[in-house]
């Protein structure tokens, strides 16, 4: 049995590479001359899948073990040469990050193909192992912070109610903010509510129905609990404001309720 055995180091999440042996649009970044890659059925050990390479004609191939996030491993039975598997390795450390990639292709030729024959067979079969490999680490590392960067912009920054009347609810959040919108179009406006997030009214939607009872709030958190009396005692003297519930004391500190015109629910209370 002829055998040849590559790693290299690479810094991605295993899922990410394991995406990129298994998804057709993702592996033919890497394994470039592949212009057909498909399984006949569920992806596990024993079953079976199609490909094919450029200017080559169609090859089946055996999933021999499948590890999900860690092995993937396919044989080739070539015709009068022999049988040939890669074996793809995820290995990981402690965090459960992936530290390297290892790949190793073996070739068992048959008993009446000469050694120089399937030598010469087993180099030409390996010749570009080491840049497809070191390829598919630069594919999967790119990909992996894209994802990273991605995520890092992936927060909560706007709250976005419905409402029925735009304008009404415009000059309702404009007394309750004692700020002026920093967006008005005629069916969305909307307000600063932090550095990077956003208050946001919208008309474009279903009407809401004051009625409903509702499930979530509108959070106003203030430094001390002695802010959210002093804004009780501010809001309580304004005839536009719709006292929903007087302060009281809560697990979380002082807090009390408020209502806009569409029945929206706003909770004042000290920041966690």
């Amino acid at each position: 049995m002829l055998i040849l055995t590559f790693s290299t180091s690479v810094s991605a999440k295993p899922s990410q590479i394991w995406a990129h042996y298994v998804d057709f649009d993702l592996r033919k970044k890497w394994e470039i001359d592949l212009e057909y890659f498909k399984f006949e059925g569920e992806i596990r050990t024993g079953q079976y899948g199609w490909m094919t390479l450029s200017d080559m004609p169609e090859i089946r191939f055996y999933l021999a073990n499948i590890e999900i996030n860690k092995e993937f491993t396919d044989q080739i039975n070539v015709p009068q040469m022999g049988m040939l598997t890669f074996c793809h390795q995820i290995l990981t450390d402690e965090n459960n990050m992936a530290e390297r990639i290892q790949v190793t292709v073996s070739f068992e030729p048959e008993t009446n193909v000469p050694s120089i024959q399937a030598e010469s067979f087993f180099k030409q079969v390996t010749q570009d192992l080491v840049v497809t490999v070191s390829r598919l680490k630069a594919v999967v590392e790119e990909a992996e912070h894209a994802e990273r960067e991605i995520s890092a912009f992936v927060k909560p920054n706007l709250q976005l109610v419905y409402v029925s009347d735009i304008e009404r609810s415009t000059t309702f959040y404009k007394t309750l903010f004692n700020a002026e919108p920093i967006f008005s179009s005629p069916r969305y406006v909307a307000f600063p509510a932090d550095k990077e997030a956003i208050f946001a009214i919208w008309s474009g939607g279903e009407k809401p129905d004051s009625a409903v009872p509702r499930f979530s709030e509108i959070g106003i958190m203030l430094p001390s609990e002695e802010n959210v009396d002093q804004l009780f005692e501010k809001w309580q003297k304004n005839p536009n404001i719709a006292i929903k519930q007087k302060p009281y004391t809560d697990v979380f500190g002082r807090t009390f309720l408020v209502i806009d015109p569409d029945g929206h629910i706003i909770r004042v209370c000290p920041l966690d």
